[in-house]
């Protein structure tokens, strides 16, 4: 049993690395990693029932809390991953399409997906004490030096690539390079995981030295703060912080369309000239939906109101205040789409008329 248990462990593990290199396999191979992810799961499980089992019985010591706390964080961003995944589904479950909002389950599946990765990584931190209990004391030395370079570099590629504002649910969409190699996303993926492993290995061996005489937690705090160091070092000579990629992506797209002119006039308004943009999304973008076809929109010249309207402005034109939170120079708020045309469509009658 043990060994099918570790075979499995393996295979989820393999399977989770490309999974997460959607810029590498694609829609259609993404859902179908992700469906041999949640069969695992499922097997996993059910060689785990015993497990469920113990949950309340005997003692909860500080490494047991740790462990089942990880255990159950995975399993919940597992089944929140697969379900949100499932709701976007084109290719493996399209029948579930939708079974959640689209727009609610891009957000939900990019950051949960990211947090099962993470605590995937952890879970596997948890048993590299018994992998390599049978490794001579010399090796465990080089190989704890690499680990600590590689979780170091790891964790500078988690700083750099913006997942802090996936896992936040600050942001739909994860932007990926399409163009960079495949053997360095992997590798690039590896790094990353390798430095929630190396994190939660050396959590677990502070939280079983408490209390011992030994040197072990001071330990295992230096190889945390080394990697820690190593990471933000990296970062610093990468001559730019953590980056929020979405604004990245504004001034690529400002970059590549026709920059609106803007011209003062005497009325207070300001006029937008009119251009062209693209509307929707290319083929290559992850988490595409069928509606979002690539096209070309053109947009006549406009005016503007340089600022929000006021809650005051709005009644004095429309005899009403639908606001929330009142407040004469508060924006308006509370309306819809058709009452902001009433609105605009009042404003400019009052505007021909003085």
């Amino acid at each position: 049993m043990k060994s099918i248990k570790r075979i499995i462990d393996i295979l989820m593990t393999l399977v989770l690395i490309p999974l997460m290199a959607y810029q590498v396999t694609g829609e259609s191979a993404h859902e179908w990693l992700g469906i041999t992810m949640v069969l695992l799961v499922i097997i996993h499980q059910v060689l785990n029932r015993k497990w469920y089992s113990s949950l309340f019985k005997g003692n909860y010591q500080a490494f047991r809390i740790l462990r089942t706390t990880i255990n159950v964080l995975l399993l919940i961003s597992f089944a929140l991953t697969a379900i949100s995944g499932m709701s976007m589904s084109n290719h493996t479950v399209p029948f579930l399409y939708n079974l959640i909002n689209v727009n609610t389950a891009r957000i939900m599946h990019l950051a949960f997906s990211y947090w099962s990765f993470i605590f995937m990584g952890m879970h596997i931190g948890l048993h590299i004490s018994a992998m390599t209990i049978k490794t001579p004391v010399n090796i465990k030395k080089v190989l704890l030096i690499v680990l600590t370079i590689i979780a170091g570099y790891g964790f500078y590629l988690f700083l750099k690539s913006g997942i802090i504002n996936y896992i936040s649910f600050k942001s739909h969409f994860a932007f990926l390079d399409y163009e960079k190699p495949a053997y360095l996303v992997f590798t690039e993926n590896v790094s990353m995981l390798i430095f929630f492993s190396y994190i939660s290995h050396n959590i677990a061996n502070i939280v079983k030295g408490i209390g011992k005489k030994d040197n072990d937690v001071l330990k295992s705090l230096i190889y945390i703060m080394t990697a820690l160091i190593i990471g933000f070092a990296l970062n610093m000579l990468s001559g730019k912080e953590s980056f929020d990629n979405n604004n990245d992506m504004i001034n690529e797209s400002k970059a590549n369309s026709q920059e609106s002119s803007i011209i003062e006039v005497d009325d207070g308004f300001i006029k937008i000239d009119g251009g062209n943009f693209l509307m929707g999304s290319p083929d290559s973008e992850n988490w595409r939906i069928n509606d979002e076809l690539l096209h070309e929109v053109s947009v006549s010249s406009f005016y503007i109101d340089k600022y929000d309207a006021t809650q005051k402005e709005y009644e004095e034109i429309m005899h009403i205040n639908p606001s929330e939170f009142k407040g004469d120079k508060l924006p308006v708020e509370n309306i819809s789409f058709i009452d902001a045309i009433k609105f605009a469509n009042e404003k400019s009658i009052l505007m021909m008329m003085y």
